[in-house]
């Protein structure tokens, strides 16, 4: 457009001009003064019209100019929002944030416990004979579970600790001692899942136990000390809060041979652990 303004006003000049010569030619008629004066009204109305261009060529400039950067600035701007738009995150389902499953997670685990137990079955066996009932009271077991799990399966070797006191009164006799035992055993078990963070399990183990029990009777001091065999069987349940992390209870049944002047017994254990998975 700004063109067509510039060619109508080169136009314009040209035709005023081209019909200054004609009105000069005249001047010597009578009539020249007037002519003259017609000339200085079209010169002026001729520059009134160069200067309304000017302004007209000016204004159009401006606003052709401002829409371009006006232009620019959009494209400069979409330019910026598509590449601050971020990408889309995938969300992880909880099976992903889950690595260990039981039925699929293979890896060596450290479980310290810690848990209540008591005793049943515990006999002395008197120089004369005869066999004296022992009762113990709920004591406290201790130990660690090192292991690897399978695929369904798992192993593991056990140190564990335990601690009973007796009753004072045992039967008619009154009877104050003790009965600890560190034991070890090898377990072998298998697992089931409920869901992707719990686990239940059940299995059984063989080892050995250094049972140590000693008592005072009617004035006397008597003590054993003995390794003697030990069986066990378990059932347990395990929760997975994290990646890494193993919460777990388990309860055990456990027989403990006797030694020379003890008789075997049986222990039942409640245990509670916290642990890590490798």
């Amino acid at each position: 457009m700004i063109w067509v303004f510039r060619s109508l006003g080169f136009t314009m000049v040209a035709l005023t001009f081209i019909h200054i010569p004609k009105v000069c030619a005249q001047s010597n008629s009578p009539n020249s003064t007037v002519l003259l004066s017609d000339i200085d009204k079209s010169l002026s109305s001729i520059s009134d019209r160069i200067e309304q261009f000017l302004k007209n060529d000016m204004i159009y400039s401006s606003s052709e100019t401002q829409s371009s950067e006006n232009k620019s600035l959009k494209k400069h701007s979409i330019k910026v929002v598509s590449q601050a738009v971020p990408t889309k995150v995938q969300k992880k389902s909880p099976s992903d944030s889950y690595v260990r499953s039981p039925s699929t997670g293979l890896g060596f685990y450290i479980l310290p416990f810690a848990g209540l137990q008591s005793s049943n079955y515990l006999k002395f066996n008197t120089v004369l004979g005869g066999e004296l009932d022992i009762d113990e009271k709920i004591g406290f077991n201790t130990g660690v579970r090192i292991g690897y799990n399978f695929k369904n399966l798992f192993t593991d070797l056990q140190l564990s600790h335990f601690r009973n006191s007796f009753k004072e009164n045992s039967g008619s006799f009154l009877v104050n001692g003790e009965s600890t035992g560190a034991g070890i055993h090898i377990s072998f078990g298998g697992r089931f899942d409920l869901n992707h963070y719990s686990s239940f399990y059940l299995g059984g183990g063989v080892g050995g136990v250094d049972h140590d029990v000693s008592l005072h009777l009617l004035g006397n001091y008597v003590s054993d000390t003995n390794f003697a065999f030990s069986s066990q069987l378990f059932t347990g349940f395990e929760f997975r809060p994290s990646e890494y992390v193993v919460l777990g209870a388990r309860y055990r049944w456990s027989r403990l041979e006797g030694t020379g002047l003890f008789s075997a017994k049986q222990l039942h254990l409640l245990d509670f652990s916290l642990g890590h998975i490798f």
